[in-house]
């Protein structure tokens, strides 16, 4: 026989019922009335709204964007329900893999884990997967066909290898991320495009020394600091200087130093965790001021990621130079820039896993100068396209 349901009964469904409904229409309500709260969450921003059309392949595709690339991004309260979801999973539950794109270690520290399906630098940190003699060979004849291009042009070329950061502080990256073997896809790349006769610029080692006198990478970012920056910029103009004796880098104590409190970067913003693990920004300012000039061109083809950034200083005794590079090179361009004449900052989108990253020959032929330098972050470098 049932019981007829009590008033309390009565009263948890239907609460329930309500909790229920107020989750579902939560998200629409705060979109219309714009009761989200201020939450810094870095990520990629969403597709626009696609064109709509009465067509089946349009209306699907339609769909498909709207569902997977609009409307998860821009629900009301999505940021908030990240921060929310990471503070449990990642600070209280410690649930952070290398499966996930950001790493915090147990003593506070993040790493670039996994930056998309193709690129997980943890595994290639690990040292699980070596390259096989095909595939070296398909790297090395990329690279040899442009030194050979540029030799016939009478320029000089010049490939720079910035480190991960897992690669600079190992002993930073949990002890369960073990590494297979003693040489790394890195070692095994640079000695084969070097046996090419091209000429490699391996920046590890000066940044593990770096890292063992100053913060060389910060703690909340997958980026070298000031100080890692200008270790690498050092070694970048010794090296040159050989070639162009006029050039010669700048000291430490060339430069007055200071910490902006409080900022937030790039790898606990992608967890929406900024504001609780802030650090120092470290800024450099010549004490005798820049003779430099910065200009800045958009975006000129779909080959380019971001605006090419020209430095112009006015000194006819300096070589000319044409640097491809990627985010690293964002604090080397104003240490790098004071010892050209002119040089152009390209940054290209990266390789992937359908072509190599862009080499244009085009600028080259109408610049004209003296090197052209390829700047590449190791976890780029190591990315092989189709062939792999």
């Amino acid at each position: 026989m049932q019981t007829k349901p009590t008033r309390l009964r009565i009263a948890i469904r239907f609460l329930s019922v309500c909790i229920f409904v107020l989750a579902l229409i939560l998200p629409m309500l705060g979109n219309i009335f714009g009761l989200d709260p201020e939450v810094v969450l870095m990520e990629a921003p969403p597709l626009p709204m696609p064109k709509f059309e009465f067509k089946f392949r349009v209306i699907a595709n339609s769909v498909g964007i709207l569902r997977e690339s609009y409307l998860e991004k821009v629900f009301g309260f999505r940021k908030l329900l990240v921060r929310m979801q990471n503070i449990l999973d990642v600070i209280y539950l410690s649930s952070s893999t290398m499966y996930d794109p950001v790493l915090l270690t147990p003593d506070k520290w993040f790493f670039l884990a996994k930056e998309n399906n193709d690129l997980n630098v943890l595994e290639d940190f690990r040292n699980v997967n070596a390259y096989a003699p095909a595939q070296l060979d398909y790297w090395r004849e990329i690279f040899s066909e442009r030194k050979k291009w540029l030799d016939s042009q009478g320029i000089k070329y010049l490939m720079v290898i910035c480190p991960n950061k897992s690669t600079v502080y190992p002993e930073r990256v949990p002890a369960k991320y073990n590494q297979a073997h003693s040489y790394t896809r890195l070692d095994q790349l640079i000695n084969h495009v070097r046996a090419g006769g091209i000429d490699v610029l391996d920046l590890r080692e000066a940044l593990k020394k770096e890292s063992r006198l100053n913060k060389a990478y910060y703690e909340t970012d997958s980026h070298w600091t000031t100080y890692g920056a200008l270790a690498g910029y050092r070694e970048i103009v010794e090296h040159l200087s050989r070639d162009f004796p006029g050039i010669k880098p700048k000291e430490l104590s060339d430069f007055n130093i200071s910490f902006h409190h409080g900022f937030l970067n790039s790898l606990s913003s992608m967890l929406a965790l900024g504001n609780l693990f802030p650090e120092d920004r470290i800024i450099f300012i010549p004490k005798l001021g820049y003779k430099m000039r910065i200009t800045e061109t958009p975006v000129r083809s779909s080959a380019y990621f971001q605006p090419t950034k020209t430095i112009e200083t006015d000194d006819p005794g300096l070589p000319k130079a044409i640097v491809f590079r990627d985010s690293f090179a964002e604090e080397l361009l104003p240490l790098l820039g004071e010892h050209f004449s002119r040089a152009l900052f390209l940054w290209p989108f990266p390789t992937d896993r359908k072509k190599v990253r862009y080499f244009d020959k085009a600028i080259i032929a109408s610049e004209k100068p003296d090197v052209v330098i390829e700047e590449f972050v190791e976890r780029y470098f190591v990315r092989l396209p189709v062939a792999e």
